[in-house]
């Protein structure tokens, strides 16, 4: 036979490393949620090897967490701030330097020269640090964030003849992409190369979510219900399932229709709301009020494939809708024929919401003095107004009921019943005329009107008439005071003087006061009862001592000289101006 060839290859061990697919692609990742991918790694040498994943240029990848990037920026941010102060002051101070005469800025520059060593930079005030904020632009760092949010490990081994899967997660701390090129290195790289790799990702928000973050119930009474509609998106293309979690404190109170439900991709899902608060949800749900009665109520909604929970907020604030009436019941008392009776009402709003009111139905002797018997009332205004009773007839006892509606804040209405009593009775006494008008005169002239007054009755009567003020109207009756006896009557002198006065708070206050002087001077006469009949005490808050008889006579002969005074005063008021004798002068020299 002849010779057999057997071939012999020797080879010395090595790591053959390869990647398929040396891309590692996220894609979309929910906010919240992370994902992981494998990067698939054969070795086909008989050779074991250390694989090591690092930048490009070959520096390790530091393993951070979002606490630790969080530190990093905060000291990165101050340092900015810092240099940014410094290089405004020097900046300053070559601008002070250069506005400065020669021979000053030389010494004074010596001087620093010679204190430079010994002395320290100002502390930096917090108006600097604003300045430098406005002057400066800060940029994450997208290498940190991709070291946060991208967990891999660094160092790993592969055997021989085998293949291994190199696990990288993705989970994402704020919205946005990262891109980021690594290099696969080995410990016996002579006969494989470094493997670049492409790790790559977009974090976008949650498919489902609200539209708005808050629902303001703003202003809620008691007893009332209240509606809204709660729309949920679906930003995604697929259908999910949805369900309302709400306080189950709040389930007598709180309804949603529906609660469970599926939204379909790229629409929305509508959730009705129904909210009827009484006040035992004060002392129920305490834990959602606050100060002033304001609710906070939480509302979660989970959505399947959705690890993050959608979540908002029912607020608002509680109050009533009561008005108070002060007095509760009125009282007209007894009321003349012909004439009317004037009751002062109050009302007071306790709501935190305006309220509307008007009076409906009132029966024709009665009538409101308010803009056409309605009116607004703010949250805590108290509203003062009269109410008159004009009787229809001549003699009736009556008792009724007023009405009155009441509108809160446009939310609901309620109508309150107010209770009325009078007694008409006939007058006794009759009048000529019950309306006395004046002619038109020029100014400075006087015109004079007689009525009459009659006692038609078997009965004696005192008659007081209460003019308005002479020094604002310019009338002036006489007699003021009158007896008229039975079956008997009596004539009235009413005058009016024609003048232009100027009403202003100065001359109220000086007819006041000048009406309280003549008041004090009447007293000391003894014209008019004082209305303290008590001594006044002295300067040393002691009673003044008696006096004696020469003192009391001197004391009666003043008071009587200065009642002759006021008596002539008033007499020459009383007198009437004669034109043709000059009155007109003489009441000018008065």
């Amino acid at each position: 036979t002849g010779p057999i060839n057997i071939p012999l290859i020797c080879t010395c061990k090595k790591a053959l490393i390869e990647v398929p697919e040396p891309i590692i692609d996220f894609a979309d990742v929910i906010f919240g949620e992370q994902a992981s991918i494998n990067l698939k790694i054969h070795n086909n040498g008989a050779l074991p090897a250390e694989i090591y994943i690092k930048t490009n240029r070959g520096d390790k990848i530091p393993v951070m967490e979002e606490e630790d990037l969080e530190e990093k920026k905060r000291r990165e941010k101050q340092q900015k701030v810092e240099a940014e102060v410094y290089r405004q002051r020097q900046i300053q101070e070559e601008l002070e330097k250069a506005n400065k005469p020669e021979g000053e800025g030389e010494e004074e520059t010596k001087q620093e020269g010679e204190g430079e060593g010994d002395k320290e930079p100002a502390p930096i005030t917090q108006e600097e640090i604003d300045t430098a904020m406005k002057n400066l632009v800060f940029e994450d760092n997208e290498f940190d964030e991709f070291c946060v949010q991208a967990l891999f490990k660094r160092q790993n081994n592969i055997g021989s003849y085998t293949s291994k899967n190199l696990s990288f997660t993705f989970k994402p701390i704020k919205l946005g992409k990262i891109f980021q090129e690594c290099t696969l290195f080995f410990d016996n790289q002579d006969y494989t190369e470094p493997i670049p790799i492409i790790i790559k990702g977009t974090c976008v928000d949650v498919p489902i979510y609200v539209e708005k973050l808050t629902y303001n119930l703003h202003t809620l009474v008691y007893e009332k219900t209240y509606r809204d509609k709660i729309v949920l998106f679906n930003r995604s293309s697929n259908t999910m399932k949805l369900q309302l979690y709400f306080p189950k404190e709040l389930k007598n109170y709180l309804e949603f229709n529906p609660t469970l439900g599926y939204i379909q991709g790229n629409d929305k899902f509508e959730i009705w709301m129904k909210f009827k608060p009484d006040r035992t949800i004060l002392s129920i749900s305490k834990k959602f009020i606050s100060e002033g009665n304001n609710i906070d109520i939480p509302i979660k909604v989970v959505g399947s494939n959705q690890v993050i929970p959608v979540r908002f907020n029912i607020i608002g604030r509680f109050t009533v809708n009561s008005v108070t009436f002060n007095p509760t019941s009125i009282d007209f008392g007894n009321v003349y024929h012909n004439s009317a009776s004037r009751v002062n009402l109050n009302m007071e709003n306790h709501s935190l919401l305006p309220q509307k009111f008007y009076f409906a139905n009132l029966p024709k002797e009665i009538s409101v003095e308010t803009d056409n018997g309605c009116g607004v009332m703010l949250p805590g205004e108290s509203y003062r107004f009269s109410i008159a009773y004009r009787p229809s007839q001549t003699t009736a006892y009556e008792e009724g009921e007023i009405f009155c509606r009441l509108v809160t804040g446009e939310i609901c209405s309620r109508e309150v019943k107010i209770k009325y009593k009078v007694n008409v009775m006939r007058l006794p006494l009759k009048m000529t005329n019950t309306l006395i008008e004046f002619p038109g005169l020029p100014e400075k002239e006087m015109v004079e009107i007689v009525t009459q007054v009659e006692n038609p009755s078997n009965k004696t009567y005192m008659v007081e008439l209460c003019p308005p003020k002479h020094q604002l109207s310019g009338i002036m009756i006489t007699p003021v005071v009158m007896q008229i006896p039975p079956q008997k009557s009596s004539l009235i002198s009413v005058k009016y003087k024609s003048e232009f006065r100027d009403f202003n708070a100065f001359t109220l206050d000086n007819i006041q006061k000048e009406e309280d002087k003549l008041r004090r001077e009447k007293e000391v006469v003894g014209l008019i009862k004082k209305e303290d009949d008590g001594e006044e005490p002295g300067e040393d808050g002691l009673p003044p001592p008696p006096i004696d008889g020469k003192a009391k006579k001197r004391k009666k002969r003043r008071n009587k000289k200065l009642a002759q005074r006021l008596k002539k005063k008033d007499e020459e008021e009383e007198a009437p101006a004669d034109p043709k004798k000059g009155g007109k002068k003489e009441e000018e020299k008065k």
